[in-house]
């Protein structure tokens, strides 16, 4: 047999070689590839976007109120976090968002568009019946029935038309005690005369005043609703927002601390609440407020306030009676409302916003109710109590800077 020479050992040796791989798809020899060369660093879309590089972001809403960015469609790069801030109008509240943003129950929160999306702002009215008269400031000669008087200057403000009622007491009552909002009262508020605290408002008397709320309770309340409806709380404790109206926190609430310039619902000083009830001073101190006789008129009386004489000894629904000049109802009658002031002796000479006495034992009630006679409706009558008391003839309306 003829020998085979080492150059025919190799030529059949590569023979057999490609007879058993066979040529690649890319005509080259190599039976090998490295699997993360095959990756496509090109595509800039993102994992799972198809490639789309943009996505468009519609901003809705529904109720009264404004959204930032502003209703309609955006386009935004994939992956960008957007800052979303929602508004509500005077007499509404923010309610929630829809559409996955980061916290749907904050007015600000921001939504990650990483895919096309709706996102929807929900505003819901608070209550019926919660309106606001701007007052427009002056001076005047603020006198009470005992003589005893000082000239006064009052900067602009706004006061509720009504007497604030259960509808709208139980409304931001509800918002404040519950989804971690951290309100506390020591009373949970009653619908007029005899209701049952903390019932849900009846179709009867929800707008019926609030009672049985002491001076505590409703400083807090109006930081809730202050704090509901989007505005500066104004009412505080050191420097924290005052939430507890509760007896363990009543001294922190007889000492607290009033941001003037806040924008948030607030009591009204003594000086406001005549300068108001009295139509800048134009009404006598022995009248009823918005009455065209003095309080031994009876017809007179009764035409603009609910009393003894008329009242049938029960609370009544907030403006039914004749408003006074600036269009504010039940400044006399129906119940006693509560002011800011420690109840004392009037200053000696002119003041400007004058907030009361620095210290006291009681809180300024103005107005009369339905369990008194005409005497205690006139508009410069002085009456107070301890800021723990809370009957079912004291009640409450607030203010604001306008």
């Amino acid at each position: 047999m003829k020998k085979l020479t080492i150059p025919s050992l190799v030529l059949i040796l590569a023979l057999f070689m490609f007879l058993m791989c066979g040529p690649n798809d890319d005509n080259t020899t190599n039976p090998t590839s490295d699997a993360g060369d095959s990756s496509d660093s090109g595509d800039s879309g993102g994992a799972g976007d198809g490639g789309n590089s943009t996505h468009t972001l519609t901003i809705s809403k529904t109720g009264d109120g404004s959204v930032t960015p502003a209703e309609g469609d955006h386009t935004y790069d994939h992956g960008t976090s957007v800052d979303l801030t929602a508004t509500a109008d005077t007499n509404w509240h923010f309610v929630r968002w829809d559409g996955g943003v980061e916290d749907v129950n904050s007015a600000y929160t921001s939504v990650t568009v990483d895919s096309d999306k709706t996102v929807t702002a929900v505003f819901d009215v608070v209550a019926e019946k919660n309106e606001m008269i701007s007052i427009t400031g002056g001076t005047y000669t603020q006198t009470d029935t005992a003589g005893h008087s000082f000239s006064h200057t009052i900067s602009n403000f706004s006061m509720g038309k009504y007497e604030v009622t259960y509808d709208l007491w139980h409304a931001v009552y509800k918002w404040a005690t519950s989804d971690d909002h951290g309100y506390q009262f020591a009373n949970s508020g009653t619908e007029g005369k005899d209701g049952t605290a903390g019932a849900d408002p009846t179709d009867d008397s929800k707008y019926h005043p609030v009672t049985i709320v002491n001076w505590r309770d409703c400083i807090v309340w109006c930081n809730a609703y202050s704090e509901m409806t989007g505005l500066t709380p104004v009412y505080k404790s050191g420097d924290a927002v005052l939430k507890d109206s509760r007896d363990d926190n009543g001294t922190n609430c007889d000492n607290a601390s009033c941001d003037w310039s806040a924008n948030g619902y607030r009591l009204p000083t003594e000086g406001e609440w005549q300068f108001a009830a009295s139509n800048k001073g134009g009404t006598p101190p022995n009248y009823a407020s918005g009455a065209t006789a003095d309080y031994n008129d009876a017809g007179a009386c009764e035409e603009v306030a609910w009393y003894s004489a008329n009242s049938g000894y029960d609370a009544h629904p907030v403006g039914d009676k004749t408003s006074n000049d600036p269009g504010l109802h039940d400044m006399s009658g129906n119940v006693y409302e509560w002011c800011w002031d420690w109840k004392g002796d009037y200053p000696s000479g002119p003041e400007t916003d004058y907030r009361g006495a620095a210290s006291g034992s009681r809180r300024v009630l103005r107005g009369g109710s339905w369990y008194v006679d005409a005497f205690h409706l006139r508009v410069g009558y002085r009456s107070g109590s301890y800021p723990s008391s809370g009957y079912n003839s004291f009640g409450f309306r607030v203010v604001r800077v306008p």
